[in-house]
């Protein structure tokens, strides 16, 4: 009998990618998957499921793939006890987060919190932080990789001491996982003791909620007004308090949505399913861009004023995390569970949001150099409309 895959339906695409692949697929709402898991041979889930023993009880699931990168909500000890093989979407969301954070440093330098020569401090050089930092050096900011696993395999050439680090950079950015795993644990790696050390003005969270201690963070603002943070990603999700969402100097707060492209989520399932299937001695043709397809172009009026604000007037219409932004703020009245619930009901319906090397751009005349080279760095393609009439 072919195998009963069980997957969450907001798994995008997860229904056409399973009809490729000889199983029997169920398709439910999440809050139906511990009713059936019992039932399944395998599961394919996302980051709002805890896979544990109490949901594993009594099921004969030999498989758990959950398609998202982040795998915190799966209890790995537990699987290997009951001998289950698991997977995550690794690198499937790449993309998206680099694109989320051009929209970051292209806004904070609009809103003049950021230098166009500022020194940006990568924390974590993995998958998402080597592209994080070449984009950054490519928008014309000096960079500095902290990255102690990595330098110890490697050499130190080209990563900075933490007290380099701490010194030197102007901001933050964090690409870390979330482990607590010695000698290098990042679970509230930014706390009190090095936001004391730390001589810049910012903090970037697009990782793990986990890896900054939230109430470390919101003295270190306290301090001075100068300072500033952009958080995704929260601690204890999806309840976020009303202290950290309602502080002045949170000037970016978005929920966890950094890898939320549609190319993003489309890819999580591709890998998710490719993986299962690889367990069942498949193959899965099923590819997330070609079911995609190209997203149309994007025509744009004139881009007017300094080349940092046109670029930002861009992106808040091709990755718009100011609109997150302003949604997230306008839960700030909710009572905490109301918060919560807003919180995960819009990840789940993020609106649709295509990676920006998948953009066409279409603008009324030539840009400046200056914002052709911001494009150019973006990884956008641009023309002129009157070449498309």
């Amino acid at each position: 009998m072919k195998p009963l895959v069980v997957a969450d339906r907001f798994a995008l695409g997860v229904e056409e990618a399973l009809a490729h692949i000889p199983v029997r697929a169920r398709i439910v709402e999440r809050e139906e998957i511990p009713k059936v898991a019992k039932e399944a041979d395998a599961l394919i889930v996302r980051s709002t499921i805890r896979v544990d023993a109490a949901l594993l009880a009594g099921s004969r699931v030999r498989f758990v793939a959950t398609a998202t990168v982040g795998d915190d909500h799966i209890d790995k000890k537990e699987l290997a006890r009951r001998g289950i093989a698991w997977a995550n979407a690794q690198g499937s969301s790449t993309q998206a987060v680099v694109d989320y954070m051009a929209a970051v440093f292209v806004e904070l330098v609009a809103q003049e919190r950021l230098a166009p020569d500022a020194c940006v401090g990568v924390v974590g050089v993995g998958r998402i932080g080597s592209r994080v930092a070449a984009l950054a050096e490519a928008l014309g900011f000096s960079v500095l990789r902290f990255d102690p696993p990595r330098a110890a395999r490697e050499g130190g050439t080209g990563f900075v001491s933490l007290e380099d680090l701490l010194a030197k950079a102007d901001v933050l950015c964090l690409h870390v996982p979330l482990h607590d795993t010695p000698p290098w644990p990042t679970r509230n790696l930014i706390n009190d003791k090095l936001l004391t050390r730390f001589r810049g003005r910012g903090v970037i969270n697009a990782a793990r909620g986990g890896c900054v201690d939230l109430q470390a963070l919101l003295a270190w603002l306290d301090e001075k007004a100068s300072r500033w943070a952009v958080l995704d990603c929260w601690p204890h999700e999806p309840r976020i308090p009303a202290s950290a969402l309602g502080h002045p100097q949170l000037v970016l707060a978005t929920p966890h949505i950094a890898g939320h492209s549609l190319d993003g989520k489309a890819r999580n399932t591709e890998f998710a399913v490719r993986k299962l299937a690889r367990f069942f001695g498949f193959s899965c043709p099923w590819r997330a861009q070609a079911w995609l397809g190209m997203p149309p172009s994007v025509r744009m009026p004139a881009l007017c004023g300094p080349c940092w604000q046109a670029a930002a007037t861009l992106l808040r219409r091709l990755c718009p995390i100011v609109r997150d932004d302003a949604v997230m703020r306008s839960w700030l009245g909710l009572a905490d569970d109301a918060r919560a619930k807003a919180f995960a009901a819009y990840r789940r319906r993020y609106p649709a949001r295509r990676d920006l090397p998948a953009r066409r751009v279409l603008l009324p005349s030539l840009p400046s150099p200056a914002l052709a080279r911001i494009l150019h760095a973006l990884g956008l393609v641009w023309g002129i409309a009157d070449d498309e009439a």
